[in-house]
């Protein structure tokens, strides 16, 4: 697992084709195993954690504006993520909730293609796994798990960059406005879904605790992602 995320992050080649790393029969594969280590009794979270960061970055590298993230991962993987979260095991919902936060910045570059994807995850139960850590969010205790689940909570609140619109408005609707007009009922129910899970974990304190726990002579992700989340 080690050699392949490290293929996928550094490696390059020239003739798409004949690169490994876009062929559907990887992703299939790792989420095939994912699958049936999750049924199993026999718990691997280590070898899970390898898995799911191998297919997010695998995700990642496929993505295209055209197409958006691939069948095999919207139909494969993320209905995986709920379950993945609700393990005991810190390192995997860690790992968990990076993915979720891959796919959903991936999905943010075209929202409105990507439509689905934000209407499953408002579905499959992942957002409540998500709101559940952060309410466990105190003073002096904050962990990489909840900088992870606000920088994700942050990209679902506010899936969109920038605004949709054409110049001049006279001429009337443009399409794009047409197609997001449609969609975005859907973004506003991922956002009231988001806020009702947190209307009674302290949203505020609790964002000011990790707001302070990062170091600003570093990166300020967290941060970004918290004023991002709020505002």
């Amino acid at each position: 697992m080690e050699v392949l995320a490290n293929v996928v992050k550094n490696g390059k080649c020239e003739d798409t084709n004949l690169d490994v790393t876009r062929s559907s029969s990887l992703p299939t594969l790792l989420i095939s195993i994912v699958r049936n280590l999750v049924k199993s009794p026999v718990k691997v979270p280590d070898l899970l954690c390898d898995l799911v960061e191998n297919i997010s970055l695998l995700c990642k590298n496929s993505f295209n504006k055209q197409a958006g993230i691939e069948p095999i991962y919207m139909k494969g993987f993320i209905p995986l993520l709920p379950v993945l979260a609700k393990e005991s095991n810190e390192a995997l919902k860690l790992a968990t909730f990076k993915a979720l936060g891959t796919f959903t910045t991936q999905a943010a570059i075209i929202p409105v293609r990507m439509v689905q994807f934000f209407k499953d995850i408002n579905e499959n139960g992942i957002v409540q796994e998500v709101c559940e850590v952060f309410s466990t969010i105190s003073n002096g205790k904050v962990k990489p798990l909840h900088m992870v689940a606000i920088e994700a909570l942050s990209t679902m609140v506010c899936p969109v960059y920038g605004d949709f619109f054409s110049y001049p408005w006279k001429r009337g609707p443009h399409d794009v406005i047409i197609e997001y007009n449609e969609a975005v009922t859907h973004f506003d129910n991922l956002r009231a879904t988001i806020f009702k899970e947190l209307q009674n974990a302290d949203l505020i304190n609790r964002c000011l605790a990790v707001f302070g726990s990062e170091d600003e002579s570093k990166f300020v992700e967290v941060r970004s992602s918290i004023l991002r989340l709020l505002i």
